[in-house]
């Protein structure tokens, strides 16, 4: 049960993870597209 928690709690954690890694890539690509012009 406890287990089972821990991983949900993980999951999460790891989709959360994701989305800021996702974010941040946009950003630095963006970022670097503006350095260009």
């Amino acid at each position: 049960m406890i287990l089972k928690a821990f991983l949900e709690k993980n999951k999460l954690n790891s989709i959360k993870i994701q989305r800021n890694f996702h974010k941040n890539l946009i950003l630095y690509l963006s970022f670097k597209s503006l350095n260009r012009i």
